[in-house]
């Protein structure tokens, strides 16, 4: 049936936005009729080995490259969908499917799950190969307007600005009570390295220590950098950190909604991101 819709979701691990979104896509779409769904994942991903050149990486992809075109000419699908990786190794793998289809006369229609491609940053090679590539693409979604004004500056215009939209169970909903205990809860969900402001989060930890302002620190998330999270977790010991913060490491599930629930605050000090689903799943964590 020419009229399918083919999606391909990577679902966790490893957990981020883009993975996490994936799972919801394939929750939502894996029983309506006209919706072919190839969904992945890697037990044993995470992080620190995500995009990196390794043989793993390279049979992995391969694996992706084969399958995915296998089944774009088996079904010869009307449109397919796929989120496209920021950094370079990964989003090779996938462009090349894209332009598969694309030379099979399907519609391509792709996400950026983040703020900006790796790869574009620099002058040289991989810049003038991602370019290549996402113009084969007919439209790309992107998280804000200036994602989509960043983009712009590279001459990528056919984007569409969308937000994300979450799924919260409704039994966990914040008690307003949680704003008034102490120590004040704080909550940060992520990944964990300094791009996304965990330095200034201990610091500031440590700071509110010094100040007496009793509060208590909680992450969500995997370490993506080796010697940061070997940085950080000396600065807490020899700060005397360890009983104000608390690392849950990857949660999900019910026992990521149960660390919501105890937290007032949720915190957020990244330089540099799209539109993070951390901070929807906390406004639909509001006591409304």
């Amino acid at each position: 049936m020419k009229n399918r819709i083919f999606l391909i979701l990577g679902t966790p691990p490893p957990y981020g936005g883009g993975e996490m979104q994936s799972l919801y896509l394939k929750e939502a779409f894996s029983s309506k009729q006209n919706y072919i769904l190839f969904a992945y994942s890697r037990k044993s991903s995470n992080k620190t080995s995500q995009g990196q050149f390794t043989l793993k990486n390279i049979f992995w992809g391969l694996y992706l490259v084969l399958k995915s075109s296998c089944l774009l000419i088996r079904y010869r699908p009307k449109v397919l969908y796929s989120s496209i990786p920021k950094d370079f190794s990964a989003f090779i793998r996938t462009a090349i499917v894209l332009w598969f289809a694309k030379r099979l006369g399907v519609k391509v229609l792709g996400e950026l799950a983040g703020a900006d491609f790796q790869f574009l940053q620099t002058e040289g090679i991989r810049r003038k190969i991602g370019l290549y590539f996402l113009n084969q693409v007919d439209t790309l979604r992107v998280l804000g307007e200036s994602v989509k004004k960043n983009l712009e500056r590279y001459n990528i215009k056919r984007t569409i600005t969308m937000d994300n939209g979450i799924y919260v169970p409704s039994d966990a909903i914040i008690s307003r009570d949680i704003i008034f205990q102490t120590p004040i809860n704080l909550l940060y969900v992520g990944a964990l390295n300094f791009s996304k402001g965990i330095k200034n989060l201990v610091y500031a930890v440590n700071i509110c220590k010094q100040k007496k302002i009793n509060i208590h620190l909680n992450l969500i998330g995997e370490w993506s950098n080796a010697q940061q999270k070997e940085d950080i977790e000396g600065y807490i010991r020899s700060n005397l950190l360890e009983k104000y913060i608390t690392f849950h490491g990857l949660t999900h599930g019910q026992r990521k909604w149960d660390v919501f629930k105890k937290c007032a605050i949720l915190v957020h000090p990244t330089y540099w991101d799209g539109q993070p689903l951390t901070i929807l799943e906390a406004m639909g964590c509001a006591n409304r």
